[in-house]
């Protein structure tokens, strides 16, 4: 078990791999196949952090959490109010704790979410994905478009802090207009308050991944155009660009996300989960019979380890700051890694940045503009250390 003792504040994230089908896009670790399993990995889940606490400083405090997936909306009622009544019960938490709980429009109902408002979840998350019936189908969902649009009017929702829908775009056979259609019905959602805008990524190791070459993906200049109109839609109806793919209504920022961007402490329970304590990350084993058998036998489901260097953290910090609309204060970057951002090695490349509109200096603030967001992952890979 590795010895924390570092800042008392954590976020908290919890990984439910059961889900009721695989997505063919889908790289998270997660397995339709092992619903039977569920019960004891909800044990396990609670065994964890129950060796977790003891190393925790005492005063320890929880300001966000967070249940992800798979899809966690596929526990019953039940299992929901055992994992709430044994972890977050039973651990100290912020009287202003942002709590998100990931669901699927299918597996989502008005039972499961007065448990989830009688617990104190603030925020729910869906997987919509879009809202052209043939997109989801070819994406492997299983639910359809009027069932995802009648769970997003549900009047219940008006009683969580925020909401938050997830869209997707250079789907296969996706047109410019289908993605407009869809983002443009969201937006005009009464509960919602944030949209996770993001582009597909083809992993090698999914179906679409192994069927790549027989995709019929839009092209660069259609990725481009659904780009544009994230921007241009979301800023009409007030939604803030605060992340590369995120953008929000003023004040409902995801504070969750934002403790992994500003590199604070964070503990992950469950198979696959990530922690990171400074120095050190670590992460779980990616397999739930596996992570069962280890956390019962009080052994801990650690697969990998390491620690954070100066060089790795400053790299971290430029990468995760760029995609940033508030992007890097150039003070705390230098306390955190012992570098000045603004040097002698790398300050022709950021005048350059600056020079075609991508960056501006407003101290002790380097801010991307709007268009520099789009070349974040440049700008960074050409200011990263070896």
């Amino acid at each position: 078990m590795i010895n924390i003792i570092n800042d008392s504040s954590i976020s908290l994230y919890i990984h439910i791999p059961f889900c009721a089908s695989k997505c063919r896009y889908c790289d998270f670790y997660s397995d339709p196949k092992l619903k039977s399993l569920t019960d004891n990995y909800l044990k396990a889940i609670v065994s964890e952090w129950y060796q977790i606490q003891k190393n925790l400083p005492s005063q320890y405090q929880i300001e966000t959490i967070y249940f992800g997936g798979g899809t966690p909306s596929i526990l019953s009622a039940d299992q929901f109010s055992f994992l709430f009544k044994e972890i977050i019960n039973k651990s100290n938490r912020s009287l202003q704790c942002e709590w998100t709980v990931e669901c699927n429009p299918d597996s989502f109902s008005e039972e499961k979410a007065h448990v989830f408002l009688d617990a104190g979840v603030t925020r729910l998350s869906f997987g919509v994905q879009s809202l052209d019936n043939r997109e989801l189908q070819l994406l492997g969902r299983i639910h359809n478009a009027p069932t995802a649009l009648q769970v997003l009017n549900s009047p219940i929702l008006s009683l969580f802090q925020s909401i938050n829908a997830d869209l997707m775009y250079g789907i296969p056979l996706q047109t410019s207009g289908s993605f407009t259609e869809s983002l443009l019905t969201l937006v005009k959602l009464p509960y919602i308050k944030h949209l996770s805008l993001y582009e597909l990524t083809i992993n090698e190791n999914t179906p679409f991944g192994r069927h790549y070459k027989k995709l019929q993906l839009p092209d660069d200049n259609q990725i481009a155009s659904m780009s544009e109109c994230c921007t241009s839609i979301c800023e009409e109806y007030g939604f803030e660009h605060y992340e590369i793919s995120n953008y929000a209504l003023p004040s409902f920022h995801s504070k969750h996300n934002e403790a992994y961007w500003n590199h604070q402490n964070y503990v992950g329970l469950g198979a696959s989960a990530h922690s990171y304590i400074h120095p050190y990350r670590w992460s779980n084993v990616s397999d739930t019979s596996s992570y069962i058998h280890k956390i019962s036998t009080d052994t801990a489901a650690i697969d990998f380890k390491e620690e954070i260097d100066g060089i790795k953290l400053a790299n971290e910090l430029l990468f995760l700051g760029l995609r940033r609309q508030i992007g890097i204060n150039e003070q705390l970057f230098q306390t955190h890694t012992g570098k000045a951002f603004y040097n002698s090695n790398n300050k022709n490349k950021i005048d350059s940045f600056v020079d075609r509109g991508y960056l501006f200096y407003d101290s002790p603030w380097w801010r991307p503009t709007e268009l520099g967001m789009h070349y974040a992952d440049t700008m960074a890979r050409d200011l990263f250390e070896c």
